[in-house]
């Protein structure tokens, strides 16, 4: 069986719209139409046969927001002009596969979290007072990819799992919905009505998807996708959401700690803030901002010479050192902050000399069917931070990359000229694990 069938069907082929109206044309804030949306996509399977058994979990999450411009009002439907989109698509889940000879694990993740591109198409009729939303498939643009213990997976074998899930995020093939009545519903649920004779328009609505997947032997799957929308004419204060590390960002390092799995070696504290895109605080919006940890690494141990087996996540959002935040995950993975801030303060902890993950912080805005992706300051296209700075992605920091001299190279290159006079480069050691470090007479080293 093709579990990708199971989420093809529910994350492709969905066409949703949406816009609002605001008549005349030129240059005026009246002209403006803002784009608010927020889909969720969620799909389960499980099957457990007499020789293997496979769970398997995606959800994908789209938050965008665009701005139109009204060129031309003649006739039954408004003609706009994209002025400004900004979007972030995020990815996760996983599944195991397990048969009488191994066992397999993956989780997923998206490769492009931002698009320049608007997910959203606008489609509005002023003679009945009608607007319509469509979608493209983000799942797709998002660039979804299969990792398996850390690598990515490029083929699933023999048990057509990693292959066919990946498949469904690249295929240029939509999978149309009607696989259930409701799917008329749903598409009801994407389309709102406006007082035609009104140059202020405020809309919005909701419209929710759901469906079993029978394999030949029963349901083996679920499925559910949830859109909200919000239209409204003009210009509202525009904001975005801004992380500005403390200290240098570029040079922090991980350390481990030899005081054991609950205290962490050293950290890092970020501070989030609403602003206008002129780089002024919100005046008058405020948010509840919603913190994530993604692909947290989970080395056993602390370092190279650790005993301990632990494979908790290697950097957390400790609420001993967020005492402002209301609500903390048990893994440290995730963490909320009270409704009504303008800013707020996020410090990570790590447990690891390698640890590496990247930091998502979402604002959601108060009264608002508005989420925000937070981007690093001055890099606006940058919503998911590594931590520590990892800008060719090879799990090994930057700074410390530069400062050794190993730039560029392989991460299990050996290529030491220490110790001299054996006759060839090399001390056993690989360029991770000197990275990594080890535990030195109760302190903590790197090599």
């Amino acid at each position: 069986m093709r579990i990708a069938n199971i989420f093809a069907a529910v994350l492709f082929g969905v066409s949703f719209a949406f816009g609002a109206p605001a008549y005349g044309k030129g240059n005026d804030d009246k002209d403006l139409v803002t784009l608010t949306i927020n889909a969720t996509c969620t799909a389960n399977a499980a099957i457990k046969e007499k020789d293997f058994s496979l769970k398997d979990q995606i959800i994908a999450t789209l938050s965008e927001r665009a701005t139109y411009r009204i060129i031309s009002s003649e006739g039954e439907r408004l003609e706009l002009e994209l002025i400004e989109s900004r979007n972030s698509i995020k990815v996760s889940g996983g599944g195991t596969w397990k048969d009488p000879i191994e066992s397999r694990s993956w989780s997923y993740s998206v490769s492009r979290p931002t698009s320049a591109t608007p997910m959203g198409g606008v489609y509005l009729y002023t003679k009945e007072g009608t607007g319509h939303i469509t979608i493209n498939n983000f799942v797709k643009q998002g660039g979804v990819k299969a990792s398996r213990n850390g690598a990515q997976v490029t083929d699933g074998g023999a048990d057509g799992v990693a292959d066919t899930t990946l498949s469904f995020a690249t295929s240029t093939t939509p999978m149309p919905l009607g696989l259930a009545e409701s799917n008329e519903n749903f598409t009801k649920g994407l389309d709102f009505t406006f007082n035609p004779k009104s140059k202020q328009i405020t809309s919005g609505g909701q419209a929710n998807y759901q469906f079993t997947f029978k394999g030949e032997k029963g349901p083996v799957g679920t499925g559910n996708l949830n859109v909200s929308y919000q239209v409204q004419s003009g210009m509202p204060e525009m904001l975005e959401a801004v992380l500005t590390p403390k200290g240098d960002y570029k040079k922090w390092l991980p350390e481990a700690t030899a005081k054991g799995p609950n205290t962490p070696g050293n950290s890092i504290t970020f501070e989030v803030e609403l602003r206008t895109p002129g780089g002024e605080k919100a005046k008058e919006k405020t948010a509840q901002f919603e913190i994530e940890l993604l692909d947290t690494s989970r080395y056993p141990g602390s370092c190279m010479n650790s005993p301990s087996t632990n494979t908790e996540p290697d950097l957390k959002i400790i609420a001993f050192n967020n005492p402002k935040l209301v609500e903390v995950a048990a893994d440290g993975q995730k963490a909320k902050t009270a409704k009504g801030l303008k800013s707020a303060s996020i410090t990570v902890s790590s447990f690891d000399g390698a640890a590496i993950g990247r930091l998502s912080v979402l604002a959601r805005i108060d009264g608002e069917d508005t989420v925000v992706a937070a981007h690093l300051e001055n890099e606006p296209e940058l919503t998911e931070v590594s931590i520590p700075y990892d800008s060719d992605g090879n799990t090994i920091a930057d700074a410390w990359e530069k400062d050794n001299d190993v730039w560029g190279k392989p991460i299990d290159s050996d290529e030491d000229t220490e110790p001299p006079g054996d006759r060839h480069n090399g001390d056993g050691l690989t360029v991770w694990e000197e990275y990594r470090g080890f535990l030195e007479d109760g302190k903590y080293i790197r090599t």
